[in-house]
């Protein structure tokens, strides 16, 4: 799939920092996008400080446990692929508790600030570069793990839409509201599938490449939110088998269902927790996925609420 295969330029395609980073970049939104105060802008998110309204992720190594210690080698597919399966089903387990990571693999200290995840089809390689680690993370063989504290701008009743690929687990309050896995070799059965999920598990004839009539979208667990509740998000994308890399996090609103067949692939918000800018729309540009940058913000402080302080609002139903 060499679709995108120039998106390797979007690594860095806000170049003169964001939210007041300093400027002087490496040209004109091309490169690698660090400014005068080291602030890289990848379509994984902001490296150099905290943005505020945003998610913080790190970054794991599936081949090396938390010591270091490398867990077999590279290039072995069947393992890495069996260890992003660990990964994710002990994470569950775990009862979706970072430590898990933490305990069980090698992190990079850079942490990144994202307020949207919308990745159109890059290398694998993209993602430790966006965390500045690619000399001590090979890819792929990675696990990007977000979390965050969000609020609705109104209540209502939303869902998750998207899909990664190899991996995307959206949790919400501790509980799973979306498992959108890469339709291949079984994965959309490692998180067990809730009622309202869709779609179901869908293949080609004898099990080859995914059949969504959706435009790649899966969609989860309707959630009645708050206006003014604080709600705990964690996402885990995740590539194992190599090549190339995308993911999307889109929103859908119950009260704004425009079709009786919400699975025709319409286009979508892009969930987020701050207005995309110019150059982050930028990025997007070309991608198949039906997406619009119009929608609420979900950050905390748009939507007038302290970035600290608080506890776990109201679980996910």
């Amino acid at each position: 799939n060499n679709m995108f295969a120039e998106s390797g330029n979007l690594l860095g395609a806000a170049s003169k920092g964001i939210d007041g980073g300093a400027g002087g970049g490496a040209g004109s939104g091309i490169g690698p996008g660090v400014g005068g105060g080291k602030n890289l802008v990848s379509l994984f998110g902001t490296r150099g400080f905290k943005r505020p309204n945003a998610l913080e992720g790190t970054l794991y190594d599936l081949k090396r446990d938390a010591t270091g210690k490398e867990l077999y080698e590279f290039g072995n597919q069947g393992r890495r692929i069996a260890e992003m399966r660990n990964a994710y089903l002990g994470f569950v387990k775990s009862g979706m508790e970072k430590s898990y990571f933490d305990n069980k693999y090698t992190s990079t200290p850079n942490k990144l600030s994202a307020t949207h995840l919308l990745i159109p089809p890059v290398d694998a390689s993209m993602a430790t570069k966006a965390f500045g680690c690619e000399k001590e993370i090979q890819a792929p063989g990675w696990l990007g793990y977000y979390e965050g504290w969000i609020t609705p701008p109104a209540s209502g009743t939303y869902r998750f839409a998207g899909m990664g690929d190899d991996g995307l687990l959206i949790v919400l309050n501790q509980k799973p509201v979306l498992w959108a896995p890469w339709t291949q070799g079984g994965m959309q059965t490692w998180v067990k599938a809730q009622k309202d999920w869709e779609p179901k598990i869908a293949y080609e004839p004898k099990g080859g490449l995914p059949n969504l009539s959706t435009n790649g979208r899966y969609y989860g667990s309707w959630i009645e939110m708050t206006k003014g509740q604080r709600y705990k998000l964690q996402i885990v994308i995740a590539e194992g088998y190599g090549g190339l890399f995308s993911a999307s996090i889109l929103l859908q609103e119950k009260s704004k269902l425009a079709d009786a067949n919400p699975l025709l692939g319409t286009p979508l918000p892009v969930f987020m927790l701050a207005p995309l800018n110019d150059e982050e729309k930028a990025q997007k540009k070309g991608m198949r996925m039906q997406w619009t940058p119009e929608g609420p913000c979900f950050g905390l402080e748009i939507n007038g609420l302290k970035p600290s302080g608080y506890s776990s609002g109201r679980s996910a139903r």
